[in-house]
């Protein structure tokens, strides 16, 4: 049964269809600790009294001298009770200098609360208002390690320590190299010695998130416990499984063979005879086995997910995106390589060229003294290594450009339950940026573009979402609008469940739906109530039961993964008012003009 679907790729050189730049941009936000200092009274004290004293060095002018002195502590004192009175009408919601100010917080209170560790360099710290917590960025110097510290101004009773560590793991093939690799590490390591140490933790630790996730282009070890001694252990079981795991040395290539793939010989089955004998049915087999193997046998049996890895193939022919770092089963494409390509020798290979600290991201949420402690345990592993600048630009991931001027159009095969027609799928792919986009994909343009999508798709009302449903050519949507979160963004939407005579039909209407929308535009209060679901998103630092601090994660990693600024990530207040005050100015044309 084929599978049909289509990609289109902006033409840049066709200035209508380029993102609009908004009159309203966004530009990072600075370091600015003057905003973290109060005004000195003693220098400047000093600094007008002296002033007065060289101007009038005559000793018969002492008497100006003083007067001057006595005049400038009024003035001294007038400020300091309008600092107070600045602080209280603040406190309600807006900047102060005050302790309980949501904007920066004296200096005198955060540099007692900014972890300092002599192997680390804190290169920013920064309050965040929205979460009520202050972010320090730190390079750790032998390595240039790059670790973030998320400390939370207000302890709630009992919060999640969080720490994680993530590398940016960019496949070369479909051989699924980093995924056997996230389940390999924790096979056991030299100071951990288990056979499955994951597995220990899961059962006897008092963990609140133990995980390991592949993602397209980097690899997270993220995990969270309420417990000191507790976290303390997980952070150590997990670094030490990252720089020292077992899998990468003699004594521990079953690993890859248990994990990864393998030859095994099925026994040949058999059948009893009426007079009790047995009979051999079949011969015995050579069969693969592996734990990576078998889980994405079942990913590659879904047709959604053969829909989803087979665009990435045609949407990215020429970086990383369009290989599966999942690993393929099938060797669906020889020149890409399969699960089953994968030696011991490309194994390590890619262990040595992606598991190093410079190729690192560190991150731990927690109290000061957590993140002290983390540090001391960091840099017992990192001391070990130096900075390698070679690793961290091979493991750069490179844009795809948008090439293409017109779309083009594939169709897969896949296997259905019944012959009967209206089992089709079809999906329009859109890749939305590429390197010449980097100005204008700003903070509030990320912000517009998830906007964008509610408004298109976010709920059963939503245009594009309700007459596709409502034209009855297929059960479901598919392709889920936005997809954020990678170096290139993409816009999917189609139906499953399509009749073969319905494709061309299906794909007119996603056309003319999108036409429609750009001439009509959307309501004031369409628009009103996606920034309001949008803002209440971002406002929800805790999402269903995980920690806060495994969200604030793995949030960072969507920029820091690729060197861009980690804090317009989370930090969204100005971003949204600049998205705020663009729709003010612009109305429904600020989305029509995307």
């Amino acid at each position: 049964m084929p599978l049909a679907m289509r990609k289109y790729n902006d033409n840049d050189n066709d200035d209508n269809n380029d993102l609009e730049m908004t009159p309203i941009m966004i530009t990072p936000s600075e370091d600015n600790e003057s905003h973290l200092y109060l005004d000195d009274s003693e220098i400047e004290l000093q600094r007008i009294a002296k002033k007065y004293k060289q101007k009038h060095n005559d000793r018969h002018s002492k008497c100006i001298y003083n007067l001057a002195v006595v005049g400038t502590g009024v003035l001294l004192f007038s400020i300091s009770i309008f600092s107070m009175i600045h602080v209280a009408s603040k406190e309600n919601g807006g900047f102060g200098w005050g302790k309980n100010s949501k904007g920066y917080e004296n200096y005198a209170n955060i540099k007692d609360k900014v972890p300092m560790h002599s192997a680390f360099q804190r290169t920013r710290s920064k309050y965040l208002p929205a979460y009520q917590a202050t972010m320090h960025q730190y390079v750790h110097v032998q390595t240039q390690a790059e670790f973030i510290a998320y400390v939370p101004t207000k302890n709630d009773g009992n919060p999640d320590k969080v720490f994680g560590i993530s590398f940016r793991t960019k496949p070369t093939s479909d051989n699924g190299v980093a995924h056997i690799l996230e389940h390999s590490v924790l096979n056991g390591s030299t100071n951990y010695p288990s056979k499955d140490p994951f597995l220990q933790l899961l059962k006897g630790s008092l963990n609140t998130y133990l995980n390991a996730m592949t993602y397209n282009d980097r690899t997270v070890y993220p995990v969270a416990s309420r417990n000191v001694k507790d976290f303390h252990n997980l952070s150590s079981v997990y670094l030490d499984a990252v720089f020292k795991p077992r899998c990468v040395t003699t004594e521990g290539d079953w690993v890859l063979q248990q994990e990864g793939w393998r030859y095994e010989i099925e026994d040949a089955k058999t059948m009893t005879m009426g007079d009790g004998s047995a009979a051999a049915v079949d011969e015995e087999e050579l069969i693969v086995q592996g734990v990576v193997y078998n889980e994405m046998k079942g990913v590659y049996s879904d047709p959604l997910q053969i829909l989803s890895r087979q665009t990435d193939r045609y949407l990215y022919p020429d970086n990383t995106y369009g290989f599966d770092s999942g690993g393929d089963p099938f060797n669906s494409n020889p020149s890409s390589g399969g699960i089953t390509t994968l030696t011991q020798e490309k194994f390590v290979q890619f262990y040595n060229d992606h598991y190093h600290p410079t190729n690192s991201k560190i991150f731990v949420s927690g109290t000061v003294e957590d993140v002290k402690n983390t540090m001391d345990l960091v840099d017992g592993y990192l001391k070990e290594y130096d900075y390698d600048p070679v690793i961290r630009e091979q493991s750069k991931i490179k844009y795809q450009s948008k090439k293409q001027a017109h779309h083009t159009y594939h169709s897969i095969p896949y296997a259905a339950s019944s012959d009967e027609d209206g089992q089709h799928m079809l999906q329009v792919t859109w890749l939305l940026n590429d390197e010449k986009d980097i100005k204008k994909f700003t903070p509030m343009m990320d912000l517009a573009l998830k906007t964008l999508d509610y408004l298109l798709i976010g709920t059963s009302s939503s245009p594009l979402y309700k007459r596709l449903i409502d034209s009855g050519m297929g059960s479901n949507i598919i392709g889920y609008g936005l997809s954020p979160g990678l170096l290139q963004q993409t816009f999917a939407v189609g139906m499953k469940n399509v009749k073969k005579m319905d494709i061309a039909v299906l794909e007119n209407l996603i056309f003319q739906i999108l036409r429609d929308v750009v001439a009509d535009g959307f309501s004031s209060e369409e628009i009103e109530a996606a920034l309001n679901s949008i803002e209440f998103q971002l406002r929800e630092v805790q999402t269903g039961s995980d920690p806060a601090g495994i969200s604030i994660f793995l949030k960072l990693l969507t920029k820091w993964n690729y060197d861009f600024d980690p804090e317009p990530a989370i930090d969204f207040e100005k971003p949204l008012k600049k998205l705020k005050d663009a729709i003010k100015s612009r109305g429904s044309k600020f989305f029509t003009s995307i």
